[in-house]
């Protein structure tokens, strides 16, 4: 992952970031080619930060493999065009975790997710 002073990081900040839906195929898996179509319109859309595996993404709902699979969908299917941004959460075990996947996958930057118990650590 970047600094946090890499510029092009603020800038995408400053701008519009778009957290994708995560679809569905027929069999209730989440399906990875139309995945990569809705963040490459994304991307192809000028939005200045693609956020992946947000609350509109289902982060919740997904499993930690789902999580990090849809995170490498999201930035090989971005190829470079846009910030990406991960999102991480659930135990701190968990979020670290899918912190060192998201940075493996070349996400840009994470997002912490609020732990659904706040006493689970």
């Amino acid at each position: 992952m970047r600094t946090p002073f890499d510029r092009r990081l603020v800038e995408a900040l400053s701008g519009v970031s778009g957290v994708h839906v995560t679809p569905y195929g027929p069999d209730g898996a989440v399906d990875h080619d139309r995945l990569a179509t809705v963040v490459d319109a994304i991307a192809a859309a000028g939005i200045d930060n693609i956020v992946t595996g947000g609350n509109t993404g289902e982060f919740y709902a997904l499993t930690l493999d789902e999580v990090r699979a849809a995170c490498r969908t999201a930035v090989t299917a971005n190829a470079g065009r846009r910030a990406v941004t991960a999102g991480i959460g659930r135990s701190l075990a968990d979020a670290c975790g899918l912190a060192e996947a998201a940075a493996h996958a070349g996400a840009d930057m994470v997002m912490l997710h609020q732990a659904p118990d706040p006493f689970q650590s």
